[in-house]
């Protein structure tokens, strides 16, 4: 294959996947891109959109900001925004070549043909089927971008350590430009923090010092200061600080020893989804993904055959470099999501930067062999461009293929349905629109398929999606659906508790609930908040206390919806909307006392709400 040619593989892989720009907004696209609507509506607040985001720890402020410049450019589009996806996803490729290609310079086995192999295996990763979730799923811009920066501050360490060993100018401008683009990777997701490991893992491998030689002062200091200090400071923090590990599992319906017995079956999947385009990578319901709680044979199988592959991965770093920097990429970009934080089980976009790491490690392993062994593989060398076309094709078709299941609602559920039939999360896609088209009967099947295999935490859930469903087609509530709650016993209010308890008490403000004892509800709700093993600061427990307070308020027990409503207030560090509805029920008692002090709080808190929360307030203080 001619490398001249090479550009066209990337041309046709985007074609490949440009029917999913059609598709629709998926999960928490939703919440996420809300505030983006708003602003592109107001024009105000652009600092705090861009850097106030909760998103996570950092705010992600970089990924925002491209959001914004999306909003700018194209307006509310989602055709827009998922191209803008299909484009960065295509720049992470090319970038990726780049490196992929000083890396192969580096390896015995692959430098007469750097270019060619370079640019070859960044086009096979892009079309690699497993990331049509990754680029169509807009929100997972915030992965693709900080994959693009991580690569980039690899490309410019490579450029800055081979500078820094011929002695040439501008190495440690270089250097200092991997520091930025780690920087604006971490920025971009927190996965980013990897970045300096990733060139640490370059560093050991592609250029170890000669016999009698050491390492640079400037790198052996920049690793010390960048990567082991830091583990070090980060371990011994959390040793002394468990909680913020452990509090994350207080919402989760498993336990942080089973969300690690679970992921040694799920980064299997992760390894061989890669290349083979598996059934369960191909669309977003995966919350079905089966719960280990105990290491079975199954997972000691996985782990033993982990461990052989790293161990391999070591032994074989001198002859088979690319081999071995694959592999550690792999396992390394799966230390934070795939570890011991509580984030949920499965979701094929944590694979999209590991799985550079398998490509380099297929082109290193089958270079090194066929180098080592030159006169057996004569014949599989000439077949070598012709297995590369395959293969390419092959993945175009499925990658197609995907790109036009992503291309609409339908086809995406009708899929789910086909191959997640027990995904709860599925079941309430389908629950939700047969409520907004009105269809009592259809949602009530969905909650009876759905019941079938709830794990006990979510039995309630059940209950109030069914009284949901009889409010949204303004039907009588049947008396022995409350009865039912009462008999459920106390658990984890799940998130899909705490949004279905807060759909029945918006409806019921709304006198949507035609037969409903709201106040019994309302006091049910509030039991629940106290009698939860969850703290009281965890957000579904305060949202319970809320949907308890509005309740309450529109089945006429004002005083007791005044409780719910500052015990939301307060456990939420002062939530506005609890706050504003504490202040409006303790005027309905004409208990001025409690309402001044709801509003300090509120001006106390001034700073933390949007501009239009603000304005709000201030209309409010003014009346």
């Amino acid at each position: 294959m001619n490398i001249k040619l090479s550009p066209l593989l990337f041309i046709i892989a985007t074609l490949c996947l440009l029917p999913a720009i059609n598709g629709p907004l998926q999960l928490d696209d939703f919440i996420h891109l809300e505030p983006i609507q708003n602003w592109l509506n107001t024009r105000t607040d652009t600092f705090a959109l861009i850097f106030g985001n909760n998103s996570g720890p950092f705010g992600r402020p970089v990924s925002i900001f491209t959001f914004v410049l999306n909003a700018l450019t194209t307006g509310p589009q989602i055709w827009a925004m998922k191209l803008s996806n299909l484009l960065l996803h295509l720049l992470t490729g090319i970038c990726l070549a780049a490196l992929f290609v000083r890396l192969f310079k580096r390896d015995s086995n692959l430098i007469e043909n750097a270019g060619l192999a370079g640019v070859s295996a960044a086009a096979l990763w892009l079309i690699l089927p497993q990331h049509v979730s990754t680029v169509f799923y807009i929100i997972q811009r915030m992965t693709i971008l900080a994959s693009l920066f991580a690569v980039l501050a690899c490309w410019s360490y490579v450029v800055a350590r081979e500078r820094i060993e011929a002695n040439r100018k501008h190495g440690l401008l270089f250097l200092a430009g991997t520091v930025v683009l780690a920087i604006l990777s971490i920025l971009s997701k927190e996965s980013g923090v990897l970045v300096p490991l990733y060139c640490l893992l370059i560093e050991c491998i592609y250029f170890k010092p000669s016999h009698g030689q050491q390492r640079p002062g400037i790198i052996t200091w920049g690793f010390r200061l960048g990567v082991i200090y830091p583990c070090i400071l980060a371990i011994g923090y959390l040793s002394f600080n468990p909680d913020v590990v452990m509090r994350g599992y207080i919402d989760r319906a498993f336990t942080m020893q089973e969300r690690l017995m679970t992921q040694i079956s799920v980064v299997a999947d992760y390894f061989a989804s890669t290349f083979i385009p598996m059934v369960r990578s191909a669309g977003l319901f995966n919350d079905d993904f089966p719960i280990a709680r105990n290491i079975s044979s199954h997972e000691t199988m996985i782990l033993v055959a982990g461990a052989a592959l790293i161990g391999a991965a070591i032994m074989l770093r001198k002859n088979y470099a690319s081999f071995s920097a694959g592999i550690g990429i792999f396992f390394i970009g799966h230390l934070l999501e795939s570890s011991i934080f509580s984030l949920e089980i499965y979701f094929s976009h944590r694979n999209y930067l590991p799985s550079m790491g398998l490509v380099l490690a297929a082109y290193g392993l089958i270079a090194g062999l066929l180098h080592r062994y030159p006169e057996a593989t004569i014949s599989l060398k000439r077949i070598m461009p012709a297995a590369f076309i395959g293969l390419f094709l092959v993945y175009c078709l499925a990658s197609f293929s995907r790109a036009t299941l992503w291309s609409n609602t339908g086809t995406l559920l009708t899929h789910a349905l086909r191959h997640h039939p027990d995904s709860s999360r599925l079941r309430s896609e389908l629950f939700l629109n047969a409520l907004y088209t009105k269809r009592l009967d259809a949602a009530l099947q969905q909650v009876d398929i759905a019941a079938q295999t709830a794990p006990q935490n979510e039995k309630r859930t059940m209950v109030l999606w069914r009284i949901l469903a009889y409010c949204y087609s303004q039907s009588p509530i049947p008396k022995h659906e409350l009865e039912a709650l009462k008999n459920v016993p106390a658990d984890k209010i799940t998130l899909a508790t705490g949004t279905a308890l807060g759909y029945i008490g918006a409806a019921a403000e709304a006198n949507a609930c035609p037969g409903l004892d709201r106040k019994e509800l309302g006091v049910i709700a509030g039991q629940w908040a106290v009698s939860t093993i969850q703290p009281p600061d965890s957000q579904w427990v305060w949202k319970t206390h809320l949907s308890s307070a509005r309740l309450l308020a529109s089945g006429g027990d004002v005083l007791g919806a005044f409780k719910q409503a500052d015990w939301a207030f307060t456990d939420s560090a002062h939530n506005f909307n609890a706050g504003i509805l504490a202040y409006q029920l303790a005027n309905s008692l004409d208990d001025h006392k409690h309402a001044q002090e709801v509003m300090a709080k509120l001006v106390f808190s001034k700073p933390k709400y949007t501009k239009l929360q603000q304005a709000q307030l201030d209309a409010l203080r003014n009346q």
